[in-house]
């Protein structure tokens, strides 16, 4: 999940560029590694085992870039150049899925975002000023739809390493 002050100066940023839409709300705010719909008890717990086994660094997220994805009418902030090291924990947890024989739901190819707004226009300009988050921790998060909207809640975090943050 996400620092509070980190996601609040997100929130500031998407509220300078924005001039429509359903804003995420602060506790809401996180940037997902690799969506894996539903999944039973027994897996989770694999999936608890096996990411404590991974050896990620930590990094320097500049998240400077203002987008949007048409169809679900989402407007985002995110990074315009992705760490090393996030793109080596992604494939970390692209390869415990496989070994676990966990098939993802379809998705397009993976974009590092923070979605800051639903139902919403296109961003009207890019950030003024970049958002760093020194991304130091993961988190396996389970998502359910209540009748205040989604909910989020971490199921277990694991600390990165501090090289390279």
């Amino acid at each position: 999940m996400m620092p509070n002050p980190v996601g609040s100066a997100l929130l500031r940023a998407a509220d300078n560029c924005l001039s429509d839409g359903r804003r995420v709300p602060l506790a809401n705010l996180h940037l997902t590694l690799a969506f894996l719909g539903d999944q039973s008890v027994a897996r989770v717990d694999q999936l608890k085992a096996g990411a404590a086994e991974l050896s990620a660094r930590g990094c320097r997220l500049r998240l400077d870039t203002a987008g949007y994805f048409r169809r679900p009418r989402i407007a985002w902030l995110g990074p315009s150049e992705t760490p090393d090291a996030l793109r080596a924990l992604v494939r970390m947890l692209d390869g415990l899925c496989s070994t676990l024989n966990i098939q993802k739901p379809d998705e397009p190819r993976w974009r590092p975002h923070v979605t800051v707004a639903r139902h919403a226009d296109a961003p009207a300009c890019q950030p003024s000023r970049p958002v760093i988050w020194q991304v130091a921790d993961f988190s396996l998060v389970q998502s359910r739809l209540t009748a205040e909207g989604v909910r989020y809640r971490a199921l277990a975090t694991w600390p990165m390493s501090s090289a390279g943050v």
